[in-house]
């Protein structure tokens, strides 16, 4: 009886030890991994913004063109509106430039991060740059 019960204590003992070093490597493992898909989720947000971006410069080129002198500046005004307008223009940084046939907007982004120090998975930030350019003409039925 007593060979019983020192068996099943051993295996208590050993299920305990193997929680105790285990379940932490466990959790830094699933953390790694968490941060590694918010930062592939971050870049996913950082391009899309940065596309909406570049077509709202890029329109502004279509319409200001036409044999006149094309102002960069509106394209990268209405660019910058419609990133402030699409995202929290506090939380990223963007950079434009504009010439006269295309709209470049690169978007940075931080990504959420469990992990701080040695542990983290990836970069610090994220950066995505798209580059637009103005649709020529408009298709029409006769």
């Amino acid at each position: 009886m007593v060979a019983v019960q020192r068996l099943t204590d051993r295996r208590g003992v050993s299920l305990l030890s193997f929680l105790l070093v285990f379940s932490p490597v466990m959790i830094l493992l699933m953390s790694m991994a968490i941060d590694g898909l918010s930062t592939v989720a971050t870049y996913r947000r950082a391009l899309g913004l940065a596309d909406v971006a570049a077509r709202a410069g890029a329109a502004t080129l279509s319409y200001r063109g036409g044999g006149r002198a094309v102002d960069t500046g509106w394209a990268c005004f209405n660019a910058q509106l419609a990133l402030c307008t699409s995202a929290n223009c506090t939380a990223l940084s963007a950079t434009c430039t504009a010439d006269d046939s295309s709209v470049t907007v690169s978007v940075e982004l931080e990504p959420p991060r469990m992990l701080r120090g040695p542990f983290a998975v990836g970069p610090q930030r994220v950066r995505a740059t798209i580059t637009a350019e103005p649709r020529s003409g408009i298709a029409a039925e006769d």
